[in-house]
């Protein structure tokens, strides 16, 4: 299958062939972006992306024996660039998602745009995360009582990589080198106490370092690697 080279490409993983069908189609009529394969469970997801290559896998959690969770551990190990995002309506499950290396975290009732937002966003190195996951995250990565002192420019650093910014998009927003920015990042890790940029973004909005999305948008955290 010819795919333009600024296209993004999506692995489309749901235990219902019908419902991965779907998805295909309103992915497809997308610009910019194009489904390279679909599959319904651990094994065909793993073939599939193992012949696609894609840039971004969209996957269900509950697919079967071996769930999504899974399924997400097994692709960190052996595509370590590949872009997750989970869709689940068990928000308790996202934890282990987070754990397991996804990206992105959106509820199975989520818009084709959301979809199709998030999917843009994590291949650009970010992480869209529905509104209703938030507080699970808030609680896993925060410890109580636990008050971090920022500066004013590792605030502003995170709060741009809250609002789905790169680190080569932050360094020229804040016009300084790509150095600095990863070492403003490791800095804010290390007050923190977090291991990278989901769980910083997720302590800071409930300690109000930063304040958390409305809930009439998605939120955005960036995960990429420092």
């Amino acid at each position: 299958m010819e795919v333009p080279d600024n296209e993004v490409r999506v692995v489309v993983v749901d235990r219902h062939p019908i419902v991965a069908t779907g998805l295909r189609y309103a992915l497809d009529n997308e610009p910019g972006l194009t489904v390279v394969g679909e599959a319904h469970d651990v094994a065909s997801a793993m073939r599939e992306i193992t012949l696609t290559s894609p840039d971004v896998a969209l996957t269900e959690l509950d697919l079967g024996a071996e769930d999504g969770v899974e399924l997400i551990r097994r692709l960190r190990r052996s595509w370590a660039d590949l872009a997750v995002v989970a869709l689940s309506d068990q928000v308790a499950r996202v934890v282990a998602a987070v754990k397991a290396g996804a990206r992105g975290f959106l509820r199975k009732t989520s818009t084709v745009e959301e979809i199709v937002r998030a999917i843009r966003q994590v291949a650009s190195g970010g992480a869209p995360v529905s509104p209703s996951v938030l507080p699970m995250l808030l609680v896993e990565v925060h410890e109580p009582g636990k008050q971090a002192r920022l500066s004013a420019r590792e605030v502003e650093v995170l709060r741009l990589v809250a609002s789905g910014l790169s680190n080569v998009q932050i360094a020229r927003r804040l016009f300084v080198s790509e150095t600095t920015v990863k070492t403003h990042l490791r800095r804010v890790f290390r007050k923190l106490e977090v291991n990278d940029r989901t769980a910083a973004v997720a302590s800071a909005l409930l300690s109000g370092i930063l304040s958390q999305p409305g809930s009439g948008r998605e939120g955005v955290v960036g995960r990429s690697p420092v």
